[in-house]
């Protein structure tokens, strides 16, 4: 089965460029600002779509729900950034922001649970992710260890999350798994 991917900023050099290779092997729904550009557009579906448009942005992916998103969309006259950076910005930054978030609440949609990977260990991020790894037989030397300071974040995260389990513990009877267990179910549960 061909992955459904948006492409928005279609009618774009890099966007006409993505769905001429990705076309013939998924399904496209390319997206831009007016009319479509493209010639060749029997191969693929077009939608006008103005990205600073939230509550259009939101029903498109709703509706369509891709497997993936591509955004070429961009303000790039460099002229023009300058002479109206607040466009700029909204195009170039905050749709960017919506357009992921709006991704985020769509996942969020289809998912069937909340998991809580890391069970009663307590774990930095890494180490859940370099566990993970083990688990399903990558290589974890390809992963980077970041902090908030490598980030250039303001805010110092937690080096170390978890959660208080003791309520769930006693009212509800729930017993923790470790991160190994914890992973296993989840694996059961996907497959």
């Amino acid at each position: 089965m061909s992955e459904k991917i948006l492409i928005t900023g279609s009618n774009g050099f890099l966007g006409q460029k993505l769905i001429h290779f990705l076309k013939d092997r998924h399904n496209i729904l390319a997206t831009s600002a007016g009319d479509c550009l493209i010639n060749y557009q029997s191969d693929f579906n077009y939608l006008t779509l103005v990205i600073t448009d939230k509550e259009k942005v939101f029903k498109v992916i709703n509706q369509f729900q891709p497997d993936a998103v591509v955004d070429t969309a961009a303000m790039t006259n460099v002229d023009g950034c300058e002479d109206n950076k607040e466009l700029c910005d909204k195009i170039n930054v905050d749709a960017v922001q919506f357009l992921a978030e709006t991704c985020k609440l769509a996942i969020d949609k289809l998912a069937e649970g909340d998991y809580n990977a890391s069970g009663k260990d307590i774990m930095s991020i890494c180490e859940m992710v370099e566990g993970m790894a083990y688990f399903y037989g990558s290589d974890a030397s390809k992963i980077n260890r970041i902090s908030s300071s490598t980030l250039n974040q303001k805010t110092k995260r937690p080096p170390k999350t978890a959660f208080i389990l003791d309520k769930t513990i006693n009212e509800l009877d729930y017993q923790p798994h470790s991160f190994e267990e914890g992973l296993a179910l989840l694996e059961k549960q996907i497959n």
